[in-house]
């Protein structure tokens, strides 16, 4: 895979979570249903958006509950 070098604590720990999913192999599972075409990737309800809401609501609910203890 083709990255471009890390260069801020975020982006290592970014590229760190993306080996560690990878190690798990919970990527393999996700990308077998995506060459069989029963998972796609972009697009209104896709893949990727859909990941990045789970991440966007998640930092929000923090953002939420931390103040309040």
């Amino acid at each position: 895979m083709l990255r471009k070098t890390p260069r801020s604590p975020s982006q290592l720990a970014a590229v760190k979570a993306i080996d560690e999913l990878g190690a798990s192999g919970a990527l393999d599972s996700q990308s077998s249903k995506i060459d069989a075409g029963a998972l796609e990737l972009t697009g209104e309800g896709g893949f990727v958006p859909g990941l990045i809401q789970a991440a966007l609501e998640r930092g929000l609910q923090v953002e939420l509950t931390e103040p309040l203890g």
